[in-house]
């Protein structure tokens, strides 16, 4: 978790969301990437505009 500094909650949920999306695959040992990348691109993008979105919220709520 130090790499990518979260927490270990926040990592697992992530992972849950990525496999039950088919972005990733779990295996005993640790989770691998599908042969299909852009994939995991589209998810990233669409984490980075909800990130954009609750940003704005923020501030329209703070502004009053």
């Amino acid at each position: 978790m130090s790499l990518t500094e979260s927490y270990r909650d926040t990592a697992e949920g992530d992972i849950i969301k990525l496999s039950q999306s088919n972005v990733i695959d779990c295996m005993y040992d640790g989770i691998s990437f599908p042969n299909n990348l852009n994939r995991l691109d589209e998810y990233l993008d669409r984490e980075e505009d909800l990130d954009i979105e609750k940003n704005i919220l923020l501030k329209q709520l703070i502004a009053g």
